[in-house]
C-alpha cells in the first residue's frame, strides 16, 4: 500500500552513479507517537529508517548526519544478524494495539520458516496459529520454553 503522508521534504543523493532517495516527514502526522518539536522520520529508498526501534524521531542534526554519512559512502541501514528463530520454534504472536505496553490480543503459534528480510527493511517469519500461516514482524513474535506443567511461559 503506498503512504498517505504527505512528505514534508525531499532529498535526492547522486554519488559514483548511485541515486539515494530520502524523504523527510513531520513528526505531527504520527500524533499517537511521542515526539520534539521540529523532528521528523525519515525514509530511504522507501524503507522506513529506524536505527532506535519502530518509530524513530530525527533531530534536523541528526538528518544532516545521516545525509553526510551516505555522502561519505557508508551504507545509511546497518547489516543486522536475522532473529533466532528456528522451525518448530513455539511462540507468541501480539496482534492489534497496546493498552499500557500490553498487546490486546496475543496468540500461540510454531515457526513454519526461517526468518526473512521483507522490503521495508524489517525481519519477518512465518508462523502457523489458528488462523493458518502468515508472516509477522519479528518484533510481534515472542519465542516461548516450555514452563512447569503445561504452561507455556516467555523466555
Amino acid at each position: 500500500m503506498a503512504e498517505s503522508r504527505q512528505k514534508s521534504h525531499h532529498v535526492l543523493l547522486s554519488t559514483d552513479g548511485k541515486n539515494t532517495a530520502i524523504e523527510l516527514f513531520d513528526a505531527a502526522l504520527w500524533p499517537d507517537k511521542t515526539s520534539d518539536d521540529g523532528e521528523m522520520r525519515a525514509r530511504i529508498d522507501g524503507k522506513w529508517y529506524n536505527p532506535a526501534g519502530k518509530y524513530t524521531f530525527l533531530q534536523p542534526s541528526a538528518v544532516g548526519a545521516l545525509v553526510a554519512r551516505l555522502l561519505s559512502g557508508l551504507e545509511a541501514f546497518e547489516e543486522e544478524a536475522a532473529p533466532a528463530f528456528t522451525s518448530k520454534q513455539r511462540v507468541r504472536v501480539q496482534f492489534g494495539d497496546c493498552m499500557d505496553s500490553v498487546p490486546m490480543r496475543t496468540e500461540m503459534g510454531i515457526v513454519v520458516a526461517p526468518p526473512y528480510r521483507g522490503i521495508d527493511g524489517r525481519w519477518y517469519v512465518f508462523v502457523l496459529t489458528y488462523d493458518g500461516v502468515a508472516a509477522y514482524p519479528c518484533f510481534d513474535v515472542e519465542p516461548l520454553r516450555k514452563g512447569i506443567g503445561r504452561e507455556d511461559i516467555p523466555a
